[in-house]
């Protein structure tokens, strides 16, 4: 037995029927990132990791900030 319990003994025993059930009903899920996801998940091989896709998406959000402090500087006094 774990000297640092968190659940009781019915609560671990229990723990194996827990089944998360979530849900987004808002209309950018419906209508953009459930349609893109599919979009994505057909279109990119399965042998790219999941890990991967978000070092490319944290990639492409610094490369962005990147650009908007080339433009604007770090004041924000934008050119454009």
């Amino acid at each position: 037995k774990m000297v640092f319990s968190y659940l009781d003994d019915t609560a671990r025993k229990n723990l194996h029927h827990y089944e998360y059930k979530g849900s987004d009903n808002s209309y950018t899920y419906k209508y953009l990132l459930s349609p893109l996801a599919t979009f994505l998940v057909n279109f990119l091989p399965t042998s790219i990791a999941p890990n991967f896709l978000s070092l490319i998406g944290h990639i492409c959000c610094l490369g962005i900030y990147a650009i908007t402090l080339y433009e604007c500087g770090v004041t924000m006094t934008c050119r454009i």
